[in-house]
């Protein structure tokens, strides 16, 4: 980048319906082309929407391919389901 180029990163929250999923890949498609450090996704209260965190994460790096990283929350979970 130039001198002063600022770096981006962006955090999503997993949305809870398919319809919303879309809503949600319609801002990382609109947003991809700022080429943010990377982006995470939250776990909702109490790792509520866990497993669609992790598709989102893996869906931003397959079909975005911008960095993406999980934004874990550990609290209330065993360590069985931290592995």
């Amino acid at each position: 980048g130039l001198p002063g180029d600022i770096r981006v990163s962006f955090e999503f929250f997993p949305p809870r319906t398919d319809p919303l999923m879309e809503q949600l890949w319609d801002v990382v498609t609109t947003l991809a082309p700022l080429r943010p450090s990377f982006v995470s996704v939250t776990y909702g209260a109490g790792g509520s929407t866990r497993d669609r965190t992790h598709g989102t994460v893996a869906r931003i790096i397959k079909e975005a391919r911008l960095p993406a990283a999980a934004h874990l929350t550990c609290v209330a979970a065993s360590k069985a389901e931290i592995q």
